[in-house]
């Protein structure tokens, strides 16, 4: 789906197609206000389920110790920490960098990174470490 509305905003600017696909239109074009206020409405709705899961790989990289911590358990203090820094540095970002095109590279380098090499010895070192545990069960 989201290659189709790629595709078709690429195939009606052409050579003019800017990163953020909404720059391409009349600031005061009604359709694009609309668009723009539901792009908004979905970061308001999914900015927090990404901060819930940010904010847990935080408490597990600060306190190792405390991993298997359920997240009702930390502290207050702690939670209203992580999560004023991750909004605070999610707001710096965006007010710096002007050009979506910048955030979306860093993310596809980042992700294809993981996805090439990393993913793939993970399920790698997985598997084996379950296949040794099956093999010392079955003796």
């Amino acid at each position: 789906l989201e290659a189709l509305f790629g595709l078709c905003g690429y195939l009606s600017f052409k050579d003019h197609t800017e990163d953020n696909l909404l720059s391409n239109y009349a600031g005061m074009d009604s359709a694009a206000m609309v668009m723009r206020a539901l792009y908004a409405f979905t970061m308001v709705l999914t900015f927090p389920i990404a901060i819930f899961v940010c904010r847990q790989a935080l408490h597990a990289l600060l306190y190792p110790a405390d991993v298997r911590t359920d997240c009702r358990e930390i502290s207050l203090v702690r939670h209203a920490t992580y999560t004023a820094v991750l909004f605070g540095s999610s707001v710096l970002i965006t007010m710096k960098v002007d050009n979506l095109g910048t955030v979306m590279g860093v993310t596809g380098s980042v992700a294809g990174a993981m996805l090439g090499f990393v993913l793939p010895g993970l399920i790698a070192l997985s598997t084996s470490v379950r296949h040794r545990v099956a093999v010392d069960a079955s003796k």
